[in-house]
C-alpha cells in the first residue's frame, strides 16, 4: 500500500513538471520552431533576434529559476539533441549532402561575411566595396553633411542605399550631427519603452512595451553597427528610416501598442488621483 506522503510527493512532482512546461518548455517549442524555419530560409542575424528577444521575454515573465534549470536539463537540452539527431538523420536524405556539407553551402554568404570582417585583404575588390563605400559616404558627410538629398554614394556607388545602409547616406547628407541624432533617437526610445513597461499595470502589458522597444531598438543598433564596421554585415534593414512596406508597418504598429500600454496598462499613483479628484471636486 503506498504511504500518503509518498502520493503527495508524486502529485507535488506531477505538478512541478507541469509548471516547468507551462512557464518554460512551450514558450522555447513554439519560439524554437521559428527560429529554425528562420535558419532555414537562411537569415542567420533574424534567427538572432528571435533568440535574444525570447531570452529577453523569459526574463521579463520572471520565471523562477528552479523552473528555468528543470526546463534546461530535462526538456530543451534533450529537445536540442533530439533535434540534432533528426537533422543529421534527414538532411541526407532530403537534400542529398551530410550535414556538414548542408551547414557550410547554406551558411556560405555568413562565412564570407565572418571572412570581411576579421581580415578586410583577404577578401577581393568587389567583397571589400560595400563596406568602403559605406566609409566613403561618412567621411564625405564630415559633420554637417552635403544637404539633404544631395548624396552621391547613394546613385550606383552604395548597393541598398535605401534600406540596409541607408544610415551612411544620412551621414553623409547630415554628416555627424545627423547620425547622433538618429542614435539619440533610438536611445530614447529605449529608454521611453522601458519606462512604460516599467510601470505597467499587468506582466502581459509589460513584456508587449519591452519586447517591442526591444526589438526596434536592437534591430537598428545592429544595423548602424554594421553601417560602420562594427560587426559583420547582417542584411537588418534601419527601423523607421529604411525603405520597405511590410516592415514599416509591423514597426508602426509596434510603436503604436507601446504607446497603448503607456496610455491604458500603466500602474497610477493613487496619490496622485486622490489630488487631481479633489481639485476636480
Amino acid at each position: 500500500m503506498e504511504a500518503p506522503w509518498d502520493k503527495k510527493e508524486e502529485s507535488e512532482l506531477k505538478k512541478k513538471h507541469r509548471e516547468t512546461f507551462q512557464d518554460f518548455t512551450r514558450p522555447l517549442l513554439l519560439m524554437g520552431l521559428w527560429v529554425i524555419l528562420v535558419l532555414l530560409q537562411p537569415h542567420m542575424s533574424g534567427a538572432i533576434i528571435l533568440t535574444v528577444l525570447t531570452i529577453l521575454m523569459f526574463i521579463m515573465g520572471k520565471i523562477p529559476p528552479a523552473s528555468l534549470v528543470r526546463g534546461l536539463l530535462l526538456h530543451a537540452i534533450p529537445l536540442l539533441l533530439v533535434a540534432l539527431l533528426l537533422f543529421s538523420l534527414l538532411i541526407p536524405v532530403v537534400y542529398d549532402k551530410s550535414m556538414p556539407e548542408f551547414v557550410s553551402e547554406r551558411f556560405a554568404h555568413s562565412q564570407k561575411r565572418m571572412d570581411l570582417f576579421r581580415d578586410r585583404d583577404s577578401v577581393d575588390a568587389d567583397g571589400r566595396r560595400q563596406i568602403e563605400q559605406a566609409e566613403i559616404a561618412f567621411g564625405v558627410g564630415g559633420l554637417t553633411g552635403v544637404g539633404l538629398g544631395r548624396s552621391t554614394q547613394k546613385l550606383n556607388w552604395l548597393a541598398e542605399a535605401h534600406n540596409d545602409f541607408i544610415f551612411p547616406i544620412i551621414g553623409e547628407e547630415l554628416g555627424l550631427i545627423g547620425t547622433l541624432s538618429v542614435l539619440l533617437f533610438f536611445m530614447l526610445f529605449l529608454i521611453s519603452g522601458f519606462s512604460i513597461a516599467a510601470r505597467a499595470s499587468n506582466m502581459a502589458a509589460r513584456n508587449i512595451a519591452a519586447g517591442f522597444t526591444f526589438l526596434i531598438v536592437f534591430q537598428a543598433f545592429l544595423n548602424m553597427a554594421v553601417a560602420t564596421s562594427l560587426i559583420p554585415a547582417t542584411g537588418i534593414s534601419l527601423p523607421f528610416f529604411s525603405a520597405g512596406g511590410t516592415a514599416n508597418i509591423i514597426f508602426a504598429v509596434a510603436a503604436a501598442l507601446i504607446l497603448c500600454v503607456s496610455k491604458t496598462g500603466v500602474q497610477r499613483n493613487p496619490e496622485l488621483v486622490r489630488v487631481l479628484d479633489q481639485r476636480k471636486s
